[in-house]
């Protein structure tokens, strides 16, 4: 991950970074649920707690302004498969999950196609 091949670090399957913007829609700052890489067999994938050489790296304490929005990546380390995006909100009942399109890029020099982040809109508590 990154550009400084001496700080490269190799994955136990692949690196998937998630480009992701969420707002907050409340009146009072709110933390930024941990996210879930989950496949179709229901196999999920814990974010990074790590986050050397990842561009734009949200963290992993993180949280977002009233009336705000935050933007950045998470990065999981999980096989080549079909994914949805679960937040990990323990206040909230209902499970949010955002589908995840899927786009390799394997040779040095390639660049990933340009998509709109995942939206997240996180409501007052």
């Amino acid at each position: 991950m990154g550009d400084d091949p001496s700080a490269a670090r190799t994955p136990q399957n692949r690196f998937y970074l998630i480009k992701v913007s969420i707002s907050n829609s409340g009146g009072d700052e709110q933390p930024i649920p941990a996210m879930t890489l989950v496949d179709d067999a229901g196999q999920s994938y814990s974010e990074l707690a790590d986050g050397t050489n990842v561009p734009n790296w949200l963290g992993v304490v993180r949280k977002v302004g009233p009336a705000q929005t935050e933007q950045g990546v998470v990065a999981f380390d999980a096989p080549a498969k079909h994914y949805h995006l679960r937040l990990n909100d323990p206040f909230d009942e209902k499970e949010i999950a955002i589908d995840v399109p899927l786009d390799f890029v394997h040779e040095q020099g390639l660049q990933a196609p340009q998509s709109a982040p995942a939206q997240i809109s996180i409501p007052g508590k």
